[in-house]
């Protein structure tokens, strides 16, 4: 009753108008979503929060695309590259990444519902994002398969071997292992590190060839290349206990597949560990992930032999794993689904459309018929241009319920604050000449909107080949270089009533700092991803000091590691 679809990577050309290859990823999961449901999505979707790849199908399920209405869209938590980048200590990320803190960032505030595996985690997601950043949660333990006593395997004869599996990476506290592991002075015992190499050494180096360096050639501390799953599982039978110093740790398979196999965990007391390791049944906790916690922690097990072979002989950290796996929890939460959303009556809502007519502006008689050909018209058409010699000859000014002109070279931001003051509608809906709009655009925009009432403004992609053409919006947006916040926005008056308006001054980021500054009063749009604007001038690149400035101040809200790995 299971099937498999699978997605195509993104590549070449199609990848232009995003800000990153994960980007265009989760618009390729949107889009064969549609495909496989294009008229009733399934009841569920569920993606994981690392990389965001839910980003644009929760965009959708935002705006109200109807085959979404009643599907239930949750993320589960696992943890994100923000976190682990925080972790690993990179400190001036490329925009690339930054755009995929911003990916992350969205699924977590607007999902329906982020999925937990432990509450250590969500306490951590809380401190790291913060209360108001963070979507519904809900402890849901990982599906996890039970283990039979009679699969395991007794414990092996001879010195005590310890085995570290994971990735060599600087957040998984392999340093500090190694480190400490040379501290050992006794004969009794065997380290062997499991896994692949990462570049989190200090200066971005070989993390294998740094630990090299660190063990010095010592006789009891052997390195692995990752193998197979399956063989996996046999070192871990070959092994008396599974090392874990991982400064953080949401789930930790690892942990899992060693409990699975009877064996105890020595862990660092970080998230999902601190619920695997139950004292004298299924390992021990370390007192924290410094190389001096971690030293202690290994010489206290290398005295404990007695209690390792007692732990293995009664099955204890078999049974622990049994007891966290709580598949009726789990089955019972995925059954119970979510509930449609309710959506506000968008009829009595009214509508200026601002059109605005300035420099390297396109043929607005299109635009304008565009406009007319709306399933749901505006209620109100305003034109503003700066100067005539913008509109083209034996145009008709009737097309237009106000046409105003600003004097010559005056800007599109100056006109677009022109017309800002003159609209009387609820909701101002901005174009630029040149642009041509979907018959179904203004509808849709209002039904996002009416699906969300806190949002300030709804935005689509255009399809243009541009990091501009496919709006992130602007929550938590850490990408400040491309002016990519909204395409044809319909903007509520309640934005207006605040103060904001373009500034002119700011020339190519003066959109971006428009958005950005209603981030800064908490006014967020939302996005109907779907590509609804045939054309719109390119936007200039954005390299405005204080954009920057403002993405930094963001991202380091967050903190140090040391605030969120640990209350």
């Amino acid at each position: 009753s299971v099937r498999f679809e699978f997605v195509a990577d993104p590549e070449g050309f199609e990848l232009g108008p995003f800000t990153s290859h994960q980007h265009c990823w989760s618009a390729r999961i949107y889009e064969r979503l549609c495909e496989l449901y294009p008229t009733d999505g399934p009841d569920l979707v569920e993606f994981n929060d690392y990389l965001g790849e839910g980003f644009v199908t929760i965009q959708a399920r935002r705006s109200g695309h109807p085959s979404l209405r009643s599907t239930h869209v949750a993320v589960r938590l696992h943890t994100s590259l923000e976190m682990i980048d925080a972790l690993d200590g990179v400190t001036e990320p490329d925009e690339e990444r930054r755009a995929i803190y911003t990916l992350e960032r969205g699924s977590l505030a607007f999902a329906d519902e982020l999925r937990c595996p432990v509450a250590e985690v969500d306490d951590a997601y809380v401190r790291f994002y913060g209360e108001s950043n963070l979507a519904p949660r809900t402890i849901v333990p990982n599906v996890v398969e039970e283990t039979e006593t009679a699969a395991v395997s007794a414990a092996p004869e001879g010195r005590t071997r310890l085995l570290y599996v994971g990735r060599l990476q600087h957040a998984k506290g392999v340093a500090e292992l190694v480190e400490a592991a040379t501290r050992i002075e006794r004969e009794d015992w065997e380290l062997t590190l499991l896994g692949r190499d990462t570049d989190t050494a200090p200066g971005g180096g070989s993390m294998r060839e740094h630990l090299s360096k660190l063990a010095s050639g010592h006789k009891r501390i052997h390195f692995r290349d990752e193998v197979p799953i399956e063989q996996v599982l046999g070192l871990i039978d070959e092994h008396h206990a599974v090392v874990i110093p991982s400064h953080w740790e949401c789930w930790s398979s690892v942990a899992r597949e060693a409990l699975s196999r009877n064996r105890p965990v020595l862990a660092a007391p970080r998230g999902g560990l601190i619920e695997a390791v139950k004292a004298g049944v299924s390992g021990w906790l370390m007192g924290g992930a410094t190389t001096e916690d971690v030293q202690r922690a290994m010489e206290l097990v290398l005295d404990s032999r007695t209690e390792i072979d007692r732990m293995i002989e009664s099955h204890g950290p078999l049974e622990r794993l049994n007891e966290l796996v709580r598949p009726d929890q789990t089955i019972e939460h995925y059954r119970g689904g979510g509930e449609a959303p309710t959506i506000a009556d968008p009829a009595n809502v009214s509508v200026t459309a601002l059109v605005v007519c300035s420099s390297g502006a396109g043929n607005v008689v299109a635009t304008l018929a565009s406009l007319a050909r709306q399933e749901r018209p505006p209620d109100e058409l305003l034109l503003v241009c700066d100067g005539f010699e913008h509109l083209p000859m034996h145009f008709d000014p009737s097309a237009a319920d106000l046409l105003k002109l600003m004097p010559a070279g005056a800007g599109p931001e100056a006109c677009r604050n022109a017309g800002l003051d003159a609209a009387s509608g609820d909701c101002v809906w901005m174009i630029d000449a040149g642009s041509e709009v979907d018959p179904t655009l203004l509808a849709r925009l209002l039904a996002a909107l009416a699906l969300n009432p806190r949002a300030a403004y709804a935005t689509a992609w255009g399809s243009m080949p541009d990091p501009s053409a496919v709006p992130l919006g602007n929550y938590a947006n850490f990408v400040p270089e491309h002016d990519n916040a909204a395409v044809a926005p319909l903007v509520r008056r309640e934005v207006l009533e605040h103060g904001h308006r373009f500034e002119p001054a700011r020339g190519a980021c003066a959109g971006r700092s428009f958005w950005a500054a209603l981030a800064v009063d908490g006014l967020h749009g939302c996005v109907v991803p779907e590509r609804l604007v045939s054309w719109a001038p390119f936007s200039g690149a954005c390299a405005d000091g204080t954009l920057s400035a403002l993405a930094e101040q963001a991202r380091l809200q967050r903190g140090e590691p040391a605030s969120w790995l640990a209350p």
